[in-house]
């Protein structure tokens, strides 16, 4: 019997492995699973050493044969069952091989299609019918070069044909001997958002917030929503999910939960996380000033002048659907208005949570301390406040290095003396107050 497709082909499996023997080369096998896996191999020697060579149909009967024909002469030599040589799949060009590993790899519908979408806008044109032994560093160079003004396009490129490479070549897609093209070459450095907002910033987003609600422009409960992260530093979803029973007016504090039940646009009541502090935190409770009070109020009236002052939330939806089917539906994020908002102030390269940063950098240029700082953010460790929100500005370099300077001239002087009026007793509380001046 020789092993042949035809009758590869006609084989049923059972409930326990089968083999079947070639006639044509003594020892090369087929293995037929319960499963209806059909596999290749050789068997050699009085101890009948056995090893699989590779799948069927991923190797014709041809190719195993050939394999095997090797591996038993190879075997009379030394005894061990090799591959001498070593048989892949017909050679797919590097478009094919990204084309397969995106089918494989990538899991949701969405960021399939979106890969697959960068596959035959920019990819397909440039690697066309080329295989992957048409491909070396300098192509990948020169097509970096190419794309120099779409860093982020070609980052993700990179990404994906670097990972492509990998995969085909465990999978004996592309052949081991083949340098990698993207090893040595680097993506481009990722463009670096400025996180804090200035003075000027505020100045400028405040002057737009008052110019938008006095024309009706954008969503109020947003632009009131802006406002509040603004003046507090909170989270978008902190602001979001604020319900009145949450605010104490008597004592100015501000207090999160754990878990927060929002309803859907269904009106259905779901789970959402309602702070991220330190997991051993059961609530986040936040001083506030009179201000957001104050704000919180101007909130209410809204909601009263809408007929809406039975809502839980303070920042409700104004989309169509939501007034018809749930008008006390709150945001669930500020995302159109904070759009209008930034074209409007000329700021684009910001996002809202770089009021966080900024509520802090603020608050350190006016001498509040980090403790105090830590506590308005809600951070239960004052370590996440220095490490992430913290920012010197010049003037407070400029100052403290200015008295330093003095302090040192004074040090080296030969009287060694301090400066006039500054005692020993009142020095650490002059120091405190030249350091925190603004």
């Amino acid at each position: 019997m020789k092993i042949t497709k035809s009758f590869l082909n006609k084989i049923a499996p059972t409930d326990k492995d089968q083999f079947y023997f070639d006639e044509e080369i003594k020892g090369f096998l087929v293995k037929i699973t319960p499963a209806g896996r059909i596999s290749f191999g050789v068997q050699a020697g009085k101890a009948r050493k056995r090893k699989m060579i590779g799948t069927y149909p991923t190797l014709t009967p041809d190719q195993a044969r050939e394999i095997a024909r090797n591996m038993l002469a190879n075997y009379q030599v030394t005894g061990l069952l090799n591959t001498v040589v070593e048989v892949h799949e017909a050679e797919l060009t590097m478009f094919e091989v990204v084309k397969e590993y995106i089918a494989d790899r990538y899991r949701t519908p969405d960021s399939k299609q979106s890969a697959t979408n960068l596959l035959n806008a920019r990819v397909k044109d440039k690697l066309g019918d080329l295989s992957p032994r048409e491909i070396d560093e300098d192509f990948m160079s020169e097509w970096k070069d190419e794309l120099v003004g779409l860093q982020p396009t070609y980052n993700r490129i990179h990404t994906i044909i670097n990972a492509a490479w990998k995969w085909a070549q465990k999978r004996k897609k592309v052949a081991k001997d083949l340098p990698n093209p993207l090893m040595d070459i680097k993506k481009y450095k990722a463009r670096v958002r400025k996180h804090v907002m200035t003075g000027l910033h505020y100045q400028k987003f405040g002057e737009e917030i008052r110019k938008m609600l006095a024309e009706g422009r954008g969503n109020s409960y947003e632009l009131y929503a802006i406002m509040l992260t603004m003046l507090t530093g909170f989270r978008n979803r902190e602001v979001c999910y604020l319900r009145k029973d949450m605010v104490d007016r008597i004592a100015h504090t501000i207090t999160f939960p754990v878990v927060l039940e929002v309803p859907d646009r269904h009106g259905n009541m779901i789970t959402r996380q309602g702070h991220k502090t330190a997991k051993d935190v059961a609530e986040k409770v936040v001083n506030v000033s009179k201000d957001v009070i104050e704000l919180l109020d101007t909130v209410i009236q809204l909601q009263e002048s809408e007929g809406r002052d039975g809502a839980e939330f303070f920042f409700l939806s104004n989309s169509n659907s939501t007034l018809r089917c749930f008008p006390h539906k709150p945001l669930h994020r500020i995302h159109h208005t904070w759009v209008e908002l930034r074209r409007r102030a000329g700021i684009e390269n910001r996002c809202i949570h770089s009021f966080r940063a900024g509520f802090a950098s603020q608050a350190n240029h006016v001498g509040v301390s980090v403790v105090d700082t830590a506590a308005m953010l809600g951070h239960a460790d004052t370590k996440t406040t220095l490490s992430h929100y913290m920012n010197s500005s010049e003037k407070d370099v400029d100052r403290m290095g200015a008295h330093m300077k003095e302090m040192i001239g004074y040090i080296v002087s030969e009287n060694r003396s301090l400066p006039s009026g500054l005692s020993q007793a009142n020095f650490g509380e002059n120091l405190q107050k030249r350091i925190n001046l603004v």
